[in-house]
Order: C-alpha cells, then structure tokens, then sequence
C-alpha cells in the first residue's frame, strides 16, 4: 500500500519516505524506491542516505562513504548526513576520521540532540566515555534555556562523570527552568 501510494507523491516526499521505510525495518522496499529515486535525481539526500545504510549492511563502506560524502556537502544541516558518513566510516575501521566527521557536524551544528545521540553511540561503543560527558556539556552550553539538554548532560554526569559534573548539570537545569529566553539559532 505504502509503495504504491509513493509512485504519485512528489519526489522529496517519496525520497523521506525511504527513509521512514528503513527506520521501520522495511529495507526491501526502501532500498529499491531509493534506487528509482537516485536513478532520476543521483544527489537526492534522502535516497543517498538509504542507499548508504544498504551499502554498509553490504560491507560495501567506500561506495557507502561516498554516498554519505555527497549528503554532507550537499546539505551540511543534514544531522543524518554526518552520522551515516561517521557509521559509514567506522565500519570501515577508520575511527580517527568518524570523530573527524562527527566533530565536524558538532561544529555545524552544536545544538543538535539528534547528532549528539549518534555520536555518542559511535563514543559509547569504543568505550570513550569521558567524551561523551563533555559532549552533552556542549550541546547544553549551546542550548542554554532547554531542559532536556541540561537533564542529558545530567544524566551522563550520573553514568559517567563525577560529583562535580553532576552539580554543574544540577546548576544549568536549574537556570534553565527559570529561562524565558530562546537560544540563538545555530
């Protein structure tokens, strides 16, 4: 049903849901209407990316990389862009340039959840834990007014930090629900 009300929608709206079909764990038709997509349209974001998680299950990660690559560069607010290239990486065994390309998308992006969540998958996996608490400590500064930010950075202070930590993410959440500002855009 899925695939065939997405032969009459628009291309962009096709090519997201692709990528909502592989969350859902539908990589068959994903990865075929994806296909169709990049056969009309070789840049389209969403298609690449669906194509880069096929790519890396098929322990294929240069071409997956190089799929990521043009999201990246195309789109660099794309949050999903710079984790795929950084799993992409890391599957090829290239850790030192992961962290390059997820501390790249921080810097792009420094209020992104969303990336920290990735990359901290990526961190917690090699065991880096220290650099996940200073990650969400980051994102928190970034995002001075957001509850949820200052409780994440709380809740890896908890997991793996110290007392010290803990009351300085105690302090921000504290400031935060006090906040009537909005943070500036990144």
């Amino acid at each position: 049903l899925i695939a065939k009300s997405l032969k009459a929608q628009q291309p962009e709206a096709r090519a997201l849901m692709v990528r909502i079909l592989l969350v859902e764990g539908k990589t068959r038709p994903a990865y075929n209407i994806a296909d169709q997509i990049l056969q009309k349209d070789l840049r389209n974001g969403d298609a690449l990316l669906v194509r880069s998680a096929r790519l890396i299950a098929e322990k294929k990660f240069d071409e997956a990389i190089a799929d990521a690559n043009i999201v990246v560069s195309d789109a660099p607010q794309n949050v999903y862009g710079y984790a795929m290239l950084g799993k992409a990486l890391s599957a090829k065994g290239n850790k030192i340039r992961a962290r390059q390309v997820f501390e790249q998308g921080m810097d792009a992006l420094p209020q992104s959840r969303t990336l920290a969540r990735y990359y901290k998958e990526l961190l917690l996996s090699w065991g880096e834990t220290k650099r996940i608490v200073s990650l969400d400590k980051e994102v928190a500064l970034a995002n001075p007014s957001s509850i949820r930010s200052w409780a994440v950075f709380g809740e890896s202070c908890s997991r793996f930090g110290d007392a010290l930590c803990a009351e300085e993410a105690k302090q921000g959440l504290s400031r935060a629900k006090m906040s009537f500002i909005v943070d500036d855009p990144p």
